[in-house]
């Protein structure tokens, strides 16, 4: 569960049988920029890898920085990081009016998230509420089911590089009333 404060999210901790999940900000956890960025190019070459139209150490700076419309945020299982996740004003073009968008998101290529998906996904959700937005946008065109598992309804459907790609809208509350 995502714990929203003034400032943001403070973090999300869950604690299972088998591992612990925590998320925070990217912008406590810059030295890991580097690994994350690895796991970018690794799981998105045709976009990260030299060569490609994306630069990862730039983009994730861009992430910890908060540059995008929420702050990015890194999980970790067991005290290991694990998977990041992070927003951006805009996504989809035909969409352009839209945002912000759930719209970078990488698990470690070897071992995957372990299941943070869902944990990274919250904390971004926290983020938008505090940040007052009354609503949260993805474009996917594999994880659609998971988006609904966790409260998102596919809304529209467009093409991109050839694949049918998902819209999908998250509603959000609003945050805590303070105290």
């Amino acid at each position: 569960m995502a714990v929203a404060t003034a400032a943001g999210v403070a973090a999300v901790v869950v604690t299972s049988v088998a591992a612990v999940v925590a998320v925070a900000r990217l912008a406590r956890h810059r030295a890991l920029v580097p690994t994350i960025a690895e796991w970018f190019r690794q799981v998105s070459p045709g976009w990260y890898a030299p060569g490609g139209a994306g630069d990862a150490v730039a983009d994730l700076c861009a992430f910890a920085a908060g540059t995008g419309q929420l702050p990015g945020v890194v999980a970790f299982v067991d005290g290991e990081p694990c998977g990041a996740a992070a927003s951006k004003a805009s996504s989809i073009s035909s969409h352009a009016h839209l945002g912000p968008w759930a719209a970078a998101g990488c698990a470690r290529p070897a071992g995957g998230g372990q299941g943070s998906a869902a944990h990274r996904l919250a904390a971004l959700d926290g983020e938008a509420r505090v940040l007052g937005h009354a609503a949260l946008y993805c474009g996917t065109a594999t994880a659609g089911s998971r988006l609904q598992r966790a409260g998102w309804f596919d809304f529209d459907e467009v093409e991109l590089g050839g694949k049918a790609v998902g819209v999908h809208r998250k509603t959000l509350s609003a945050p805590p009333a303070r105290a």
